[in-house]
């Protein structure tokens, strides 16, 4: 089974509302999910994030946020250098554009990809999400 297989098997057989804020091996490292809770933040206080080694499949299980996206093209400045260990760098970019993720709605971020979640729609609430991690290699 290829791992996209695999990640999509885990988002549509298992019941999302049920499983514990903690990481879920799939396929080792090479397919991993994450479920995190956490309280959505203002525009101003969110950070551009990319990714190296993986694919982000990211799923709001509960509640409503904004996810900005810009191609890694448009990046202007670094906040935080990329950290191996982790698969991160955090950065400012030129043109980022805004989604709303919600319950019933998927995100695929690439590494191409910057993308800013958790950022609160109107009020701050509560956003419980999966992040599925796809390995690029």
């Amino acid at each position: 089974m290829e791992r996209w297989d695999k990640a999509f098997e885990f988002l549509k057989n298992n019941d999302r509302s049920a499983l514990e804020v903690k990481r879920y091996d799939i396929d080792g490292d090479n397919v991993y999910a994450t479920i995190s809770e956490y309280l959505t933040k203002n525009e101003e206080d969110a950070r551009y994030e990319a990714h190296r080694k993986y694919i982000d499949i990211q799923y709001v299980i509960k509640g409503q946020e904004v996810i900005g996206l810009a191609p890694l093209a448009d990046k202007m400045g670094t906040l935080e250098e990329y950290d191996p260990a982790r698969d991160i760098e955090f950065l400012t970019v030129k043109n980022g554009m805004n989604l709303k993720a919600n319950p019933g709605r998927f995100f695929i971020f690439f590494p191409e990809d910057a993308h800013c979640p958790g950022m609160k729609d109107g009020e701050n609430s509560t956003v419980r999400k999966i992040v599925v991690k796809v390995k690029t290699d």
